[in-house]
């Protein structure tokens, strides 16, 4: 009761801060310890519990494919935290997935895009954003073009040789990182990039991906917490598949198929950064 009192009287000074009129805003979304509120066209604030992230440094700022905070605020306990950023005016990448919704190649080429640009100014800085998966990445309408944002910087971090994931087993991580939990770097983080890719441009993704996670917990988190060992098993079992399904695909590929080979290779050697990426054939039509 304290908490949610807590909770409540954080929010009201939030809104008295940023001069709001709490009977105007609107509750546009909510993940596991948060919920995303629109207060203006343009803005939105999202609160949640302190999870003491990294301060996000200037560099990373002024780049459309990132909403990096434009404002912070803290409990007095410093149990929450809430942030202003930009509103993102469609939807999530995931829920867009999740309705197996099929899109025209220019705008398939626009949202993937707008991801490695996000991915390439936070890797070419040295930093990962280290929760990767298409919720965290928001779609908006800009003069008639899908744009591609990233969002919820809490486990950014820099990279170091003792850089881990924040989750091991969401179902967007690479081999290494799954079963043997090492260093979570730019070339990890671009798996995590050619799986969200792959349901993007074909769908359902057999050896990664949201229903191996996110459907889970989107059902019940109650259930997962139950079921974690078997949860974290199928992930396990299905991530084998990666190099059949991968060779599977190479002959008959397209650009875009090659894209997704090349950011999917197993080998973290021939996987191709950001940079890479952003210079395949894929983007040259």
């Amino acid at each position: 009761m304290q908490e949610q009192n807590e909770r409540v009287s954080f929010l009201d000074y939030v809104w008295t801060e940023l001069g709001i009129n709490p009977q105007r805003i609107r509750q546009v979304g909510t993940g596991h310890d948060g919920q995303v509120y629109q207060i203006s066209e343009h803005l939105c604030v999202k609160i949640g519990r302190n999870v003491h992230g990294i301060t996000i440094p200037g560099v990373l700022r002024n780049c459309e494919n990132l909403a990096i905070p434009l404002q912070t605020f803290f409990s007095p306990s410093g149990e929450y935290v809430a942030t202003l950023q930009p509103y993102l005016n469609l939807c999530s990448l995931q829920s867009l997935i999740r309705q197996g919704i099929t899109l025209p190649e220019n705008q398939l080429r626009d949202i993937a895009s707008g991801l490695l640009f996000g991915l390439r100014k936070l890797h070419e800085n040295g930093y990962v954003h280290r929760d990767m998966y298409p919720g965290n990445i928001m779609l908006s309408s800009k003069q008639g073009r899908v744009c591609a944002t990233i969002v919820d910087f809490d486990e950014m971090r820099h990279i170091t040789p003792q850089t881990r994931a924040c989750f091991r087993f969401n179902g967007y991580h690479e081999p290494d990182v799954v079963f043997h939990d090492s260093v979570y770097d730019d070339k990890a983080e671009m798996f995590a990039a050619g799986v969200i890719l792959w349901e993007l441009f074909l769908g359902k993704c057999h050896f990664a991906g949201y229903d191996l996670f996110g459907k889970v917990i989107e059902n019940s988190w109650e259930e997962y917490l139950q079921n974690q060992e078997s949860c974290h098993h199928r992930v396990k079992e299905a991530l084998r598949n990666v190099t059949v399904e991968i060779e599977r695909m190479r002959p008959v590929s397209g650009a875009k198929e090659d894209l997704l080979c090349l950011l999917l290779s197993p080998d973290r050697a021939k996987r191709i950064t950001s940079a890479e990426a952003l210079e395949h054939p894929f983007f040259q039509k």
